[in-house]
Formats: structure tokens, sequence, C-alpha cells
């Protein structure tokens, strides 16, 4: 994979208007508006989210009242709902999408399209929804393989649909968690794993995130645990990328995506807005 070129100048305060205008980021703008137009509809987007976080906020209580059975106990129970969360979100993730901030990921998936080279034969995507991004990108290059995973069986059997509708036949799918011990790829295999929005069930214990950042070798564990496959699978020059929206400012951001225990950040950009919402994307290569 090319390293990402530092565009933070030209992206800077306001993302949406400064979407790449090549020809591959056209084709993205163009499989998104077409995948999604029908989709549009507000009123039912507002009812599913606020019916998600009622279920949300009841599931974290739920977590919170198992605190005096021990840490392992709740990241048990944050597996499930973080599973049963992604379930509930899979037969409205599309309409989630259409009627969200859409703009900023054409931007992201745009720059992560451009820096893919003829090396790169075949690219995973980590947590694949309902396969919108892996699909545009499929399309834009039918010589390259492309695998998505997702704990969400809902949004896997979504995927599988989009798939065959649009005609791809270069991409798999199936259904794991970031942390799974098996996968059905081969150790030393990908070149790049790309990770989008990705929600980490220890984000539901409440506390926990809070704790870990006041501990550095806690801190450590976690991140080691987060990208385990990531590190195994990926070839020796392969790519990790992470991209997505953090809800801090620019340089909080900058210092966090630096925290890579097994990786070492080749190249980022960071797109700043508002001073309070950075969207970002980052490149990494094992150490």
């Amino acid at each position: 994979m090319k390293q990402l070129v530092e565009l933070a100048d030209e992206y800077e305060a306001n993302p949406r208007k400064r979407i790449p205008d090549t020809s591959k980021a056209r084709a993205i703008r163009t499989y998104y508006e077409w995948e999604l137009l029908p989709f549009r509809d507000i009123k039912k987007y507002e009812s599913v989210k606020e019916r998600y976080i009622r279920d949300k906020n009841e599931a974290i209580r739920r977590i919170e009242s198992l605190e005096h059975l021990g840490r392992r106990k709740q990241f048990a129970e944050a597996k499930k709902l973080t599973e049963c969360l992604n379930d509930e979100v899979g037969e409205n993730y599309d309409l989630t999408v259409a009627c969200g901030i859409w703009e900023t990921d054409i931007t992201l998936l745009s720059i992560l399209a451009e820096n893919l080279d003829d090396n790169d034969r075949l690219i995973v995507d980590c947590g694949c929804g309902t396969g919108l991004d892996l699909n545009a990108l499929a399309l834009l290059f039918p010589d390259k393989k492309f695998i998505g995973y997702d704990i969400s069986t809902e949004q896997i059997d979504a995927a599988k649909k989009r798939t065959s509708r649009s005609g791809n036949k270069n991409v798999g799918l199936f259904v794991g968690n970031h942390r799974d011990d098996f996968f059905p790829l081969e150790p030393n295999s990908v070149d790049v794993m790309y990770f989008k929005h990705a929600t980490w069930e220890e984000e539901f214990i409440p506390g926990y995130m809070e704790e870990i950042r006041m501990d550095k070798s806690a801190r450590f564990r976690l991140m080691q645990s987060r990208y385990k496959n990531a590190r195994r699978l990926l070839k020796d020059d392969g790519t990790l990328v992470l991209m997505g929206m953090i809800n801090l400012p620019l340089d909080k951001c900058r210092y966090i995506s630096s925290l890579m225990p097994g990786f070492e950040r080749t190249n980022s950009i960071f797109l700043d807005e508002h001073k309070v919402i950075t969207y970002y994307i980052a490149s990494y290569q094992k150490t």
C-alpha cells in the first residue's frame, strides 16, 4: 500500500466540502448514492435512533449491575450486548448511514482507494456492516480479493445480498469478532486490513475506558488484544488502516492514534471539525 500523503492542511475545517475529486472518489460517491437513496427516511431514522439509545442505555445499566462479579463477567456480558445491538442495527444499518454523516465516510474510503496499489491483492474489512464500503471497493478493483467480517449475523446476511446484487465475485463474507482466535484466513496472508467506525465491547462497560486512561500498562494490553489478529494475519509488509470518528480534539486524537503496540504509525490524515470531533485515517506497519 502506498504511504498516505499528509493532507491535513488540505482537508482541515470542513472535510465534507473537500472530498477528493478523482475518478475513484466519484465512483464511490455514485455507488453510495445509488445504494442509499431508497433508505433516506428521516422520520423512521429518528425513531430507530431513539430505540437504539434506549436499548443501549438499558444494557449498560445491566452491565453496571454486574460490577460486583468482576470485569471478566462484565466483558462477557458486554460482548453479548455488542452482538445484540449490532443485530438490532442490522436491519436498519443502511437507513442509519443514509440519514447520517456519510459524506465524510466517502472521503475516508476515497483516500483508502487512492492508496491501494498493484501489490495489494487481499484486503480485509474488519467490521464490514452491510458491505457498503467493501462492495464499493470491489467494483473499483475487480482484480483484488476482498474479505469482510462482522459480529452481526443480520448485517452479514444483508452484506451477502448486497454483494449478490452488485455482481461482485471477488468478495467473501463471514461472521466473526475482532478478538476471535479462529479466522478463515492464513497467517501472514493479508496485504491491507482496515477498521472503520469499529465498535469495541469494552466501550459499554461503565467507567472502564476512564480507568485504562490512567493505567498505561492496562491501555497497552487493551490495544494488544484489539489488534492481535491484525498483527497475526498481515504480511510483514502489510498495512493496518484505522479510520473513523472520535469525540476528541485533533491534538488528542493524534496522540491516541500513536499508541499501537506492535505497530508503527507510518502516516495519517486528520480532518478536524468544530474542534471537538476529529475524523481520521491512519496507516500502520508491523514492528
